[in-house]
């Protein structure tokens, strides 16, 4: 799915502009080559990408700030609430990009569902279940999805973040896809831990019945999944 960006803007910054942004900012996060993720004064939030790690890259042609921009656009479209890019650009001093996106109020789900007990952890199970399937009914490959990447908000909904990692096709996932997708969410032992360990059978169950599959369906993704999550107690005894 391919998406024009007439909706947000490009700004670019140079090195003045640069340095009023952070010497107003709350640093949220820094690596070793600079600051990463800031909360402007307006209350917004401003993510920094750094160059890329390889002499040839996509990068080159399609900036992740500028992928972030268009899928937050697409998820819009969508109605997948999702963090909502207001402007993108490049730090040309630093040979870097940005992206801006309003700030989204919310903890994130590895940290909700760490403490969450009995019912409030199952219904935040159920929330992800259905909101997953809901993205791989509409296209949505969300490379980045562990647990991290997913607020829970104080409406009880799931929002998106880091979308950079992300691509939106014109039809459903096919069941290859969605092994994939659920190989990145399951990727982390904390979150498998929290998911499949924990609440299996929910998880399966509640996607499949939000999902529509068929029992062939699901046996077909079930093998599939074997194949791709790491060794946990064996899915053949859920859905």
């Amino acid at each position: 799915m391919t998406t024009k960006l007439r909706e947000i803007p490009r700004i670019d910054l140079n090195e003045a502009c640069y340095q009023t942004l952070l010497s107003s900012s709350e640093i949220l996060l820094t690596e070793r080559q600079g600051p990463k993720v800031c909360r402007s004064d307006a209350g917004d939030i401003v993510k920094f990408f750094f160059r890329r790690k390889r002499l040839v890259s996509s990068n080159l042609w399609s900036p992740y700030a500028l992928r972030f921009a268009r899928n937050s656009v697409a998820l819009e479209r969508l109605g997948i609430p999702a963090a909502r890019a207001t402007a993108w650009g490049s730090v040309p001093h630093l040979r870097r990009h940005y992206v801006r996106y309003d700030y989204i109020p919310g903890t994130t789900l590895r940290s909700a569902l760490g403490s969450a007990v009995d019912l409030g952890g199952e219904a935040l199970v159920r929330s992800l279940s259905a909101t997953v399937a809901r993205l791989h009914e509409r296209g949505v490959m969300f490379r980045a999805g562990h647990l991290g990447n997913f607020l829970h908000c104080p409406e009880g909904t799931l929002a998106l973040i880091d979308l950079e990692n992300l691509t939106c096709y014109s039809h459903p996932l096919s069941l290859r896809q969605r092994a994939r997708n659920f190989g990145h969410i399951l990727r982390y032992p904390q979150d498998r831990s929290l998911i499949w360990e924990r609440h299996r059978e929910l998880f399966w169950r509640n996607y499949c019945d939000a999902a529509r599959l068929g029992s062939t369906r699901q046996a077909r993704l079930r093998r599939r999944m074997q194949r791709i999550i790491p060794p946990s107690p064996s899915l053949s005894a859920s859905g």
